[in-house]
């Protein structure tokens, strides 16, 4: 069983704002945001969307707007903080059901967290480590809540630590002059959008964090008009981008993967490549991955479903990343895309759904990149016929082993929350 979390990413100030978030996702105004982005998705999408996905638009878009609420509060001038996000639902020690505020295509191998930012003040980062640190992180300013206009970053590996790992991070208005760590604020920076990549879920350790501004005391009324006000205008104004990034995907030729690229155009980290596929996979038919990690220390490959979302990654193999898989003997690895358990360990599963979205992600590659650097490829198979054209010793999988691996993986993912028995299924 995978050890638990010290509460490093429940803290008091997350607990105060998911209380608010979760009051105000109930409000009238943000009830009518919610049906006129569903509206809105049900226009511009019209007849391409799939049956399947129909019965899933209300949950992707109450946890669109859940995650706008959750950001605009992040940055209440009283209450400002960092908040975990971009998770599934979860139920808290005292009962709690918190929403789930995915809908960013979001990495499974991410914990993410929100921090608000005004760029009138002077903030400090305070991060140190509760157990074993991820396998990279990043730190990126935002423009907008959508994530999409990144403003200057550092990665973890790039940042100066002390020796027990800990480091502070600096941010206000002025250049660094001299300063290590810092990240210079502009008129249009609203948040700090923070990444940290695990390989190993029941191991690798999110930092606990602090973020203080210079003579300001947290605490106070929330200025919930505001609030409701950036709610209402960002959560619409905004909705075009997760249009704009489903047709990244769908506008590509079915059962394929674009070749490997520099992620940091789309809001990414600059050390990180991405690819992405399109996949319509008939019941009889799989999807042969084979992709080379290439000396990342992180890499995977992770389906979503048609809005966006992640499929149930938390319980189900629908991401596999380098530590995570069986590897070829030359170092890539062989996935199984396909809508019904094959019995291979390396199988990606798409809950089912005919329609999927893929990313493959590569983080913190090193200079001198492995054998030619990112590389994917894909087919399309027979399940029939699968065995015929899987690498030699494979490891198998039957249905007993599936479901203790999906276990294992469960426990392994709700260790970011703190308890092993909190995740709402």
């Amino acid at each position: 069983m995978a050890a638990l979390l010290p509460a490093a990413l429940i803290t008091p100030e997350q607990l105060a704002l998911e209380s608010k978030a979760i009051e105000l996702l109930a409000h009238p105004r943000v009830r009518a945001v919610a049906a006129k982005a569903k509206g809105l998705m049900l226009a511009g999408y019209g007849i391409d969307i799939p049956d399947e996905a129909r019965a899933s638009l209300d949950n992707a878009i109450e946890e669109y707007v859940f995650s706008y609420v959750e950001r605009v509060l992040c940055r209440d001038r009283n209450n400002f903080c960092l908040h975990y996000t971009c998770h599934p639902a979860y139920r808290r020690p005292d009962g709690t059901g918190v929403p789930g505020c995915r809908f960013y295509g979001e990495n499974p191998d991410a914990v993410y967290r929100w921090g608000g930012l005004d760029p009138d003040r002077r903030y400090t980062l305070t991060c140190w480590e509760t157990g074993p640190a991820p396998v990279d992180a990043s730190f990126t300013l935002m423009g907008t809540y959508g994530g999409t206009t990144p403003g200057q970053a550092i990665d973890l590996h790039d940042l100066s630590r002390s020796p027990d790992g800990g480091f502070v991070i600096t941010l206000d208005a002025d250049p660094a002059n001299g300063r290590a760590n810092h990240l210079t604020l502009t008129t249009k920076t609203r948040l700090l959008l923070i990444r940290e990549f695990l390989g190993d879920w029941s191991a690798d350790t999110p930092f606990a964090m602090t973020l203080e501004a210079e003579g300001v005391t947290r605490g106070g009324s929330w200025d919930e008009e505001l609030a409701l006000d950036e709610i209402c205008h960002f959560a619409i104004e905004e909705l075009y981008l997760y249009f704009w990034m489903n047709h990244i995907y769908r506008n590509l030729p079915p059962n394929g993967i674009t070749p490997a690229q520099s992620a940091a155009a789309m809001g990414g980290s600059a050390s990180m490549a991405t690819a992405q596929g399109y996949f319509e996979l008939r019941e009889d038919e799989a999807a042969l991955i084979e992709w080379d990690p290439a000396g990342a220390r992180l890499s995977g490959l992770s389906v979503l479903d048609w809005w966006y979302l992640p499929i149930d990654s938390h319980r189900l193999s629908s991401t596999l990343n380098n530590h995570q898989a069986q590897p070829n003997d030359d170092g890539s690895v062989t996935v199984v895309l396909s809508r019904s358990d094959p019995g291979v360990a390396n199988w990606l599963d798409c809950r089912g759904l005919r329609h999927v979205l893929m990313t493959a992600r590569w983080q913190n590659l090193p200079e001198q990149q492995l054998r030619g650097g990112p590389q994917i490829r894909s087919r399309i198979v027979k399940l029939a016929e699968l065995d015929a054209h899987l690498p030699a010793g494979m490891a198998r999988c039957n249905a007993a082993q599936r479901q203790a691996l999906n276990t294992a993986r469960l426990e392994a993912y709700t260790r970011r929350t703190g308890s092993l028995n909190n995740m709402l299924s």
